[in-house]
């Protein structure tokens, strides 16, 4: 509706053991519009990366086991080696509706940077606007000693957290060259094996808080590529329903009146 099909491809990247669900998001995708330029690929995890993570869902539990478990948590961190004939890709999470033409979005510059992304600062819970990446980190004394390990085991510049803003990772401008270069995959194995050892270091936020920590230097974009639960603007240009949840059919089959209509103004 809002921006040329033809123009822009769209790349699921999926996990799915059975590798079915492509087929059920292709008839989607036919009813919208035939001419979208669409392609899937399924998520190959190597096998040591897999290896820590099963370690990990088996020894914490919870919230944890939630996170490190579904292995479509991690599919960002794959997305240089997945597609190694692009430069570039504009990563967005499932729970995503564009709003408006995004064609300014793709004419920006990475300046040598990893990434492009909203800060929490212009467009967040109200809590996080006044954070830096550091306060991602557990702040309580008793902790502070397995805090500083870590930090120090995966060569993380603290100043370098406490001059940038915590960022939302549903929505990433992928500087994927870069992200080669400074060996993405890597610095993840080295977080999960010291996660492993020493035990978890920062707030439970998924594993977009290890996105900020690994990644804590980007670049800043408006608040309208990724508005976060919150009325829709004129100007909005990516809405992101994130932390709203559909917990059952009846719910669903008011979905569209009770969310899309009364609370985000579509």
């Amino acid at each position: 509706k809002f921006n040329d099909v033809e123009k822009y491809k769209i790349n699921y990247l999926l996990y799915d053991e059975e590798k079915n669900l492509h087929l059920e998001i292709d008839k989607i995708i036919k009813k919208i519009n035939l001419k979208i330029n669409v392609d899937y690929k399924y998520l190959d995890i190597p096998d040591d990366f897999n290896l820590l993570l099963d370690k990990i869902s088996k020894e914490y539990k919870d919230r944890q086991k939630k996170t490190f478990g579904n292995k479509a948590n991690w599919s960002r961190f794959f997305i240089q080696d997945q597609f190694p004939n692009l430069d570039k890709i504009l990563y967005l999470d499932y729970d995503i509706l564009i709003c408006n033409n995004m064609d300014k979005l793709f004419e920006k510059k990475f300046n040598d940077l990893p990434l492009m992304a909203v800060p929490y600062s212009t467009n967040g819970k109200f809590e996080r606007r006044e954070w830096n990446i550091t306060n991602l980190l557990n702040s309580k004394q008793q902790q502070q000693e397995c805090v500083n390990k870590c930090v120090d085991e995966l060569n993380i510049n603290r100043e370098e957290l406490a001059q940038s803003s915590p960022y939302n990772c549903g929505v990433m401008f992928l500087n994927l060259k870069i992200l080669r270069e400074i060996n993405l995959i890597d610095k993840i194995k080295q977080y999960l094996i010291v996660y492993l050892k020493n035990g978890r270091f920062h707030r439970p936020s998924g594993t977009q808080t290890v996105c900020n920590l690994l990644i804590p230097n980007y670049i800043h974009i408006e608040w309208i590529y990724n508005v976060l639960g919150q009325k829709r603007k004129k100007d909005t240009v990516i809405l992101h329903f994130k932390g709203f949840r559909v917990p059952n059919d009846d719910y669903k089959k008011n979905f569209e009146d009770i969310m899309l209509k009364k609370r985000f103004k579509l």
